[in-house]
Parts: structure tokens; C-alpha cells; sequence
């Protein structure tokens, strides 16, 4: 008996260690499979494939459609029991001792979706982006090309691009001109000198609460590529050596509105034309080809495929930055393409900017040259 008093306090010792110790390591719960990190990756990866299915719906005059995760939660639940076989001397093999560990543990996540429709979906999707936005994206560090390509409609008589699949008459060379005047703009970023600033209304009490009413922009008046942004933009006031141009959201005594922002929709249905679509669809008559009022065909590559290109493919890509199957395509970026990369990051920064209350009270700046 004392043999097998000592047998027992050997197997029953870890046996009490191992069930006192239901509970889930920290370190298991917050870094392995079911950790912070793997959600995260999860989630990212979810936002990047909605964006990307919209941009293919509406290229193929499908209606968008956003869920939004309100909430994510998860429970972690540990067990241990035990079981194993030890024979005890003198006993049958009828009447053995039963002893062993067994330890599992899983997580259970709970995942809250809403769907933008109604009120919400309109506002979210038509609302012009705020001028506060694109100087908030700007001091950001994101570049002016990229940008205004995709925020702006038009500046004064400089027409971007639109979404549709009909470019209106005699727009082309004025698109033309208006990305030479992005460029332009990009140019004098590189060199540290171009500021752009924001005016409120004179009539707003509270600057905060209060959206921006005009788009200043200043940049050196000392060469030639100055001379060409400035006849682009019809600029004549020099202050400081610098030309300084008022862009106003209402019209001017030409009857011409100085900017026009785009709204969400406008820009994700500008940048659906990234998508290259299956010959056999165009055949098909399942989706337009764009062009002009007059029927002439325009390649969508002249106008969007130096920002952002969108490839299909009947095999799912193996090396791709973010994919998702539409019909019987899949449709993809791929991972090595760093330029349509950062256009479908900005996209994604201005749905999640337009989704939510940009910050009124955040640092408001307008340039100290008094104009206008």
C-alpha cells in the first residue's frame, strides 16, 4: 500500500497543477491565431476587398453596396480533464487506475455588421468631399497629383475625368490640361514650395463649425514652369513673388465656379474605370466601353491607368494585394504595383474621412496673403 500511496501522490500532483490552471495565457490570447493581430489582418484585408468589389460593380453599372463593422468581441474558453491508465500492483487488469491530462482551449468571436442604406448611404456616398479634407490629406504628406486627380471635378475651365462611361463633347483637352496642371502642382510640392490653405466664410461666428468656402493656393512666380501653372490656373496676383489663386465653390462674377470636390461616389466610379474588363463582357454587351458624345472609343488607360490599374483573371492570383471574385472573375492589384497601391490606400482614407465627422476643430490654415 505504501508503494501505491507513493504512485498516487506523483500522478495527483500534476494533476491539481494542471487543472487549477484554467485560464488562457495572455501571450496565447493576444498573439496567437485568435490574437489581436490575426483580427486586425482579418479585418484589413475585409475593408481592402469591399472597396475592390464596389470599384467592379461599378464598372459594371452594378449598384455599390458597404457593411460596417460596428463591433468586434471574442471569449476565450479554456478546459482540462483528466484520463490515462496506471496498473496498481496486485490488482486485475479489471480494476486499474485511471489517470492522464487533456488541455483545449478556443476563442469565439462575435462580429457586428450595419449596412449603409437610407439616409446614412446617401450622405455617405454623394456628400462632396469637404475642402478641409483634401488640406488635411495634403499636410498629410499624400501628393497633389494623386489627390486632386481624385477629389476635384474641375477647377475654373479645367475638367477632370468623369466616372461615367461617356465623356461629355469637348472635354478631353481640357482633361488633358487639367492632369498637366496637377503635375505642375506635384512639381512645386517636390520643391517645398506650394501651399495650400483654405478660407471660411465671413459670416460663420465659429470657424469650427463651419465648412470651407474656397481653395487658396500659392507657389513661386520665378521661372517657367510658374508661368504655365499660372496660366492654367488664370492666375494675375503676385504677392511676395508668389502667385496666389482663390479658388471659390461659388461662382464668380464670370459665372464660373472656381472648384468643384467631387463626391465619394464620383470619385470610386472615376476610379472603376481602372478595371480592365474581359474582352468577351465588351462583346457581350455586358458592360460599356467608354466614349466620346460623337462614338468615338477611348481607352480608359489614357485616363486612369496611370493611377491605378485593376486586372482580371479567371484563376484566382496567387501574387496579388488584394483580390476578389466578381461573376465567374476574379479581379485583383497586383503586389508589385506600389503605384495603384497608394491611389486605392487614398481611396480608402477618404471613404473612412467621408464615413465619419471630419474634425472642424482641427488646425484650420489659411494662407496670410488676403486675397480676395
Amino acid at each position: 500500500m505504501a508503494y501505491l500511496y507513493r504512485i498516487s501522490s506523483l500522478l495527483i500532483a500534476p494533476l491539481l497543477l494542471l487543472l487549477g490552471g484554467c485560464h488562457v495565457p495572455s501571450r496565447v490570447a493576444i498573439e496567437g491565431n485568435g490574437g489581436r493581430n490575426a483580427y486586425n489582418d482579418v479585418l484589413q484585408q475585409s475593408n481592402n476587398e469591399q472597396m475592390l468589389l464596389n470599384l467592379v460593380r461599378l464598372r459594371y453599372d452594378d449598384f455599390p453596396f458597404f457593411l460596417e463593422i460596428n463591433n468586434v468581441t471574442t471569449t476565450f474558453t479554456y478546459g482540462a480533464k483528466a484520463s490515462g491508465l496506471v496498473p496498481i500492483p496486485g490488482f486485475t487488469k479489471q480494476n486499474p487506475f485511471e489517470l492522464g491530462g487533456e488541455v483545449s482551449w478556443q476563442n469565439q468571436p462575435t462580429i457586428q455588421y450595419t449596412p449603409l442604406d437610407g439616409h446614412t448611404f446617401s450622405n455617405q456616398l454623394m456628400t462632396p468631399v469637404d475642402l478641409l479634407t483634401v488640406q488635411l490629406l495634403y499636410n498629410a504628406g499624400w501628393d497633389i497629383e494623386r489627390l486632386v486627380r481624385l477629389t476635384i471635378q474641375s477647377i475654373d475651365e479645367l475638367t477632370n475625368a468623369g466616372g461615367g462611361t461617356i465623356l461629355l463633347a469637348n472635354t478631353w483637352d481640357r482633361f488633358e490640361k487639367f492632369v498637366n496642371m496637377t503635375r505642375l502642382m506635384r512639381y512645386f510640392q517636390e520643391m517645398g514650395e506650394l501651399s495650400i490653405g483654405i478660407k471660411m466664410p465671413k459670416n460663420c461666428p465659429d470657424a469650427k463649425d463651419c465648412e470651407a468656402n474656397a481653395l487658396q493656393i500659392s507657389f513661386p512666380a520665378n521661372n517657367q514652369y510658374s508661368k504655365d501653372l499660372a496660366e492654367l490656373l488664370d492666375a494675375h496676383i503676385i504677392h511676395h513673388d508668389h502667385y496666389v489663386v482663390d479658388l471659390p465653390m461659388d461662382y464668380n462674377k464670370e459665372v464660373r465656379v472656381g472648384i468643384k470636390p467631387r463626391s465619394l461616389l464620383a470619385i470610386i466610379g472615376y476610379l472603376s474605370l481602372a478595371v480592365e474588363v474581359p474582352k468577351e463582357h465588351v462583346r457581350s454587351g455586358r458592360v460599356n466601353e467608354s466614349s466620346d458624345l460623337e462614338g468615338e472609343l477611348i481607352d480608359c488607360k489614357d485616363v486612369v491607368g496611370d493611377l491605378m490599374v485593376i486586372k482580371s483573371s479567371k484563376c484566382k492570383p496567387r501574387d496579388a494585394y488584394v483580390w476578389v471574385k466578381y461573376g465567374n472573375y476574379w479581379y485583383y492589384i497586383d503586389n508589385d504595383d506600389t503605384r495603384s497601391k497608394r491611389t486605392f490606400v487614398l481611396l480608402l482614407q477618404l471613404y473612412n474621412l467621408q464615413s465619419g465627422d471630419v474634425p472642424k476643430n482641427g488646425p484650420i490654415l489659411t494662407l496670410p496673403i488676403g486675397v480676395g
